[in-house]
């Protein structure tokens, strides 16, 4: 993440975290850049983008739509394929915004935040592929997980809401809700680390996202 120097990020516990202005700033100038870790189109986009390199797509509807979940919307076959090799997998993310839209359909809360988003991030940002298959700790989740979240006290309906989100989100990608996802960290010269993410974990993903 790199930031304009006429900028400064600012946490309190009273207003969170924002950004205070140190100087003028002039209009187009850029404050923030960084290289995204995930991103997502929402199912009401108009005009429709593709869900890859996020272009405005030339028909709708669409010509290109993902053969699984139907959700995932492509300009062109070349998009649709390196999102099904790069995340979108057919057993992991596919197979969960179709499980996603199955619970929905019969009254459960699947919507594209932060139910779809979270999925998006552990796949996109985090490498998972399949259920029993492991989030791989790196520099995309990571900068997720540096990011600073207000996460509800314990025994707060807030909190509770959340936790919901997270254990049913365990389900869609039919992994355990006792023990969570497999974790994998493959730095350093050792052989890769394993921990687990389960509620709490991803509770906290949550809300930084």
């Amino acid at each position: 993440m790199s930031w304009h120097e006429g900028v400064r990020v600012v946490f309190e516990d009273a207003r969170g975290r924002y950004v205070e202005a140190l100087r003028d700033i002039e209009s187009g100038e850029v404050l923030l850049s960084e290289k995204c870790a995930a991103a997502m189109v929402y199912r009401n986009t108009d005009p429709p983008c593709c869900s890859f390199c996020l272009r405005f797509l030339e028909k709708d509807p669409p010509e290109f739509r993902c053969d699984g979940c139907k959700l995932e919307c492509y300009c062109s076959t070349a998009c649709k394929d390196e999102a099904r090799r790069s995340y979108h997998s057919s057993d992991g993310e596919c197979a969960a915004f179709e499980a996603g839209i199955e619970a929905e359909a019969i009254g459960f809360e699947f919507g594209d935040v932060p139910e779809r988003f979270l999925l998006r991030v552990l796949s996109q940002a985090g490498g998972w592929r399949t259920p029993g298959g492991p989030i791989v700790v790196g520099a995309g989740i990571d900068r997720v997980r540096m990011l600073q979240a207000h996460v509800p006290a314990p025994d707060t309906e807030e909190r509770g809401r959340l936790a919901g989100i997270s254990r049913n989100t365990l389900r869609l990608m039919d992994e355990s809700v006792e023990d969570g996802v497999r974790v994998v960290d493959p730095s350093g010269d050792e052989p890769a680390t394993t921990s687990r993410y389960g509620e709490a974990e991803l509770t906290q993903l949550l809300c930084s996202v």
